[in-house]
């Protein structure tokens, strides 16, 4: 004979028994028999508290980890900004350099082309009242006066070349230099043939 209890939770239990022959007779003491049904693992506080530290373990590691992940990232942003900053202070300091130049150059061809114009001196001997007021544009440039006196007759130029700059300026030096050639040395002194001389000259 057997007996079935399914589904009995969790717990301390006490089995009693009295047993019956088929007259009815019973015995007068009964039977104990005491036992402990374990919970399975996952309804332990044991296996809860685990759980609980693994989720803490895990949350933990997930955030130290993005920490580092960060800090590498952040020392290799850093890193490519030192280079780039390195970089643009190097190809700055080529710029300031090659700027200097260009800008020493400049001044040097302004000083030459401010040596063609008439001095003081001139302007004087051919106009006693005068007054030049010079303001290029640029620091070279296509822009120049120029003034001749022989006798009784003086010669005055105001002139602007074709080009702005260096280009400009290499014009002015020519027509200055054709000025001279056409009524200093070849003593024409006709404005329109002097003019007829200029355009050949420069073409």
């Amino acid at each position: 004979m057997q007996a079935n209890y399914p589904n009995l939770p969790p717990g301390d239990y006490t089995f009693k028994l009295i047993a019956c022959n088929g007259s009815g007779v019973c015995n007068s003491q009964e039977t104990t028999f005491q036992f402990r049904i374990i919970p399975p693992f996952w309804q332990r506080l044991s296996f809860h508290i685990s759980i609980a530290v693994l989720i803490v373990l895990l949350t933990f590691y997930f955030i130290k980890r993005r920490e580092r992940i960060l800090l590498e990232e952040k020392e290799i942003l850093e890193k490519t900004v030192a280079e780039r900053t390195k970089e643009l202070r190097k190809q700055k300091e080529i710029v300031e350099r090659q700027n200097q130049h260009i800008t020493e150059s400049i001044d040097y061809a302004s000083n030459i082309q401010r040596a063609i114009l008439p001095s003081e001196v001139e302007m004087k001997r051919a106009f006693k009242d005068h007054f030049v007021f010079y303001r290029p544009k640029d620091t070279v440039g296509g822009d120049f006066y120029w003034v001749f006196s022989q006798g009784d007759i003086s010669w005055a130029a105001a002139v602007d070349c074709t080009g702005h700059g260096v280009a400009g300026a290499f014009m002015s030096m020519i027509g200055s230099d054709l000025l001279n050639q056409i009524i200093i040395e070849k003593k024409i002194q006709d404005p329109a043939q002097v003019l007829e001389e200029m355009d050949k000259g420069i073409k």
